[in-house]
């Protein structure tokens, strides 16, 4: 019963204390008890309602890829090296997916055909499959995305309009938790709507969320760190017993603590 509209978006926001008036980029207009922006990291609602707000770069980058199964992938594999990793999954008998992490000096967003090039310039250090890999590089499309942050000042709301996911509060992937703590936005949302009225709820919702997020969102940065370290002059290798042993106690010490209750 939720009308769905492709391919419009909102371009102005009027909130005078007991609805919102949205425009929108078709040229019609709407009216709402409340505006939920859900739309990302490069949010426009939140530039609407809470003015120009830049993501910050965090340091790291990925590249990524789907390529032909190299003829030696039997199992998943992950290396790290100084300042980088790279992991490469057999997606099944025909595929594979590549996926590398770099520090990067900066936010440069570079032309796709350039990036085949730069892969193999970042990793040409790595022994093992990568050879391999890429020697295959050139026989698929690549992704490269530059890893940003949103760290909004609370509260993520403003009289009617309030930010959810990405919009509010985007973090690093290290965790893998984004989309999880979006959804987790949405319940927690309507169910305090649910329980008392906007101007209540709101307020209500912040104090649920915000010290979760941030903890994913600080926690997920750290362990980019972490396992990026560039100050060593570590030579490419899969990861040590002792750094796997690692990771999954801090795995698991994480996951206690987002079992609880909140």
């Amino acid at each position: 019963g939720v009308p769905v509209r492709m391919g419009t978006t909102v371009t102005a926001l009027s909130d005078d204390g007991e609805s919102v008036e949205a425009v929108f980029s078709d040229g019609t207009r709407g009216r709402y008890s409340l505006v939920v922006g859900a739309d990302g990291i490069h949010s426009v609602v939140r530039s609407l309602a809470f003015g120009e707000y830049a993501p910050q770069f965090a340091g790291f980058a990925n590249w990524r890829a789907i390529l032909p199964r190299a003829p030696s992938l039997e199992r998943m594999v992950w290396m790290w090296g100084k300042g980088k990793s790279v992991g490469v999954l057999p997606v099944d008998n025909g595929l594979m997916y590549v996926a590398g992490v770099t520090r990067e000096k900066d936010a440069t967003r570079y032309p796709q055909e350039r990036l085949v090039a730069l892969f193999r310039e970042r990793f040409a250090s790595f022994g093992g499959i990568l050879p391999e890999v890429l020697s295959m590089a050139d026989q698929a499309p690549w992704l490269y995305t530059v890893m940003e942050e949103v760290k909004l000042a609370p509260p993520w709301h403003k009289g009617r309009i309030v930010l959810v996911g990405d919009a509010a509060h985007a973090a690093c992937p290290f965790w893998a938790q984004g989309a999880a703590m979006a959804m987790e936005d949405a319940v927690a949302l309507a169910q305090s709507l649910e329980s008392a009225p906007v101007e209540k709820a709101l307020p209500a919702w912040m104090v649920r969320r915000h010290e979760r997020c941030l903890y994913v969102q600080e926690g997920s940065l750290e362990t980019g760190r972490l396992t990026h370290r560039d100050e060593e002059s570590n030579e490419p290798t899969f990861f040590p017993p002792p750094a796997r042993a690692a990771i999954a106690a801090q795995f698991h010490e994480r996951e206690l603590k987002m079992a609880e209750p909140f």
